[in-house]
């Protein structure tokens, strides 16, 4: 289940913290393809490249994650920051949503989840790969996206008809 840049790490920590691209099977394929036995890779390299904080969310080999976390907390705060700050307006622009649309309580709520103070600590934590942009996003999503919806409101779960179903004993659920 290796990916290209988890090979990469496995060569050198400066083949995979230069990477940019690579052949597998002389055919060009991208940074997160997962490998299988017998394949041919090649690894190309630049110099003026660094690791992606978003590589974290796909290698799957502890040195390579190891080697990605190392590199990325030698960045400077300032450029944690902004780095982070762009992930997260990225993956939210994914579901159409800008950052400057978040609302201040979906902020608040999901900084209070983290136990974080404030927004410049979540885009350090995002800029340095030790949160996920998309995951952040999401939960920043369904206090934007559905306004309306509560954490005590009934949830139905479709398709569990004739499912044999053992509760705990704290648990009474309600029938609709």
């Amino acid at each position: 289940g290796a990916t290209v840049v988890d090979f990469a790490y496995a060569v050198h920590t400066d083949v995979g913290n230069r990477c940019v691209a690579a052949k597998v099977d002389r055919r060009l394929t991208p940074l997160r393809t997962v490998l299988r036995n017998g394949q041919t890779v090649e690894i190309i390299t630049a110099k003026g490249a660094v690791p992606n904080p978003a590589w974290v969310g796909f290698v799957v080999t502890a040195k390579a994650r190891s080697a990605i976390r190392h590199y990325l907390k030698g960045l400077r705060r300032s450029e944690a920051i902004a780095l982070g700050q762009r992930l997260l307006a990225q993956a939210l622009a994914e579901s159409h949503l800008l950052l400057e649309d978040v609302a201040a309580e979906a902020c608040a709520a999901v900084l209070g989840e983290l136990g974080m103070h404030d927004m410049n600590e979540l885009y350090e934590k995002i800029g340095l790969g030790e949160r996920l942009a998309p995951l952040v996003a999401r939960r920043l999503l369904p206090a934007t996206a559905e306004p309306g919806a509560s954490k005590h409101a009934p949830l139905a779960i479709a398709g569990t008809e004739g499912l044999l179903v053992s509760y705990a004993r704290c648990c009474f659920p309600l029938p609709n």
